[in-house]
């Protein structure tokens, strides 16, 4: 689209294109329509200065727009690197609580296709669980203000799966008065994160949508009927 020997990239990059034998270059040109029965034949460019529509055949088309990602409008909202790209963690997720970021926006080693759709399906997954994770704690933790239990705990941890008596047979005495939450850290992190919890097995107890009580140790039926008889 620009004029002859204009080019948006490295001084390096372009001589070397320029010199590439194999590569041929058409200036003022953007790209009118694509046309084939069945798979693609052809590209039909358009000159920016004539208008002249020009027939190429080809066997395959790669698109590419560049560099430059688009996220100016995120600016001052969401972590963004000084090359513009949006910093996110493995999960895809930003430095704002349900907001996730996929593809070559992302800040990244590689960009390519194959690195776009792994970050979509990871990211994808991720804002699933965590609109999932929000519904349990508004309707089931927070249980409309009404006291409420929380076990926070590891399937895969052999001291947070003896502990899961104890809280079931609470659970079976006091569940009409007060709502009992089993929360599983291996699958759920985000729930242990919005409650402030860093230590498991852990006991949380919440009254009009505070927390108002803390268990890490000596989790016993003892213990927590103690705690709750405080509250």
């Amino acid at each position: 689209m620009h004029d002859p020997g204009k080019m948006d990239c490295n001084e390096i990059a372009k001589a070397e294109a320029l010199n590439n034998p194999k590569m041929s270059f058409m200036w003022n040109t953007l790209v009118e329509s694509f046309e084939g029965e069945g798979h693609l034949s052809r590209v039909v460019l358009k000159n920016t200065k004539t208008n002249e529509l020009i027939p190429v055949d080809v066997d395959s088309c790669f698109l590419f727009i560049g560099y430059i990602p688009n996220t100016e409008f995120f600016k001052g909202i969401l972590d963004i690197n000084p090359a513009g790209y949006l910093v996110t963690n493995e999960k895809m997720e930003t430095n704002v609580s349900g907001v996730f970021a996929a593809g070559d926006v992302r800040d990244k080693f590689l960009k390519q296709v194959s690195t776009a759709v792994g970050d979509g399906a990871v990211a994808g997954y991720g804002a699933e669980k965590y609109i999932a994770d929000m519904e349990i704690y508004e309707n089931q933790i927070l249980n409309g203000g009404k006291p409420s239990l929380v076990y926070l705990w590891n399937a895969v941890d052999p001291v947070c799966r003896e502990l899961l008596p104890i809280i079931e047979s609470f659970e079976e005495k006091y569940g009409e008065s007060i709502g009992v939450t089993k929360v599983d850290i291996y699958k759920s992190q985000g729930i242990a994160e919005r409650l402030g919890a860093r230590k498991f097995p852990a006991v949380i107890f919440i009254n009009e949508n505070k927390v108002v009580g803390l268990l890490t140790e000596g989790i016993k039926t003892e213990t927590i009927e103690k705690l709750i008889n405080k509250l």
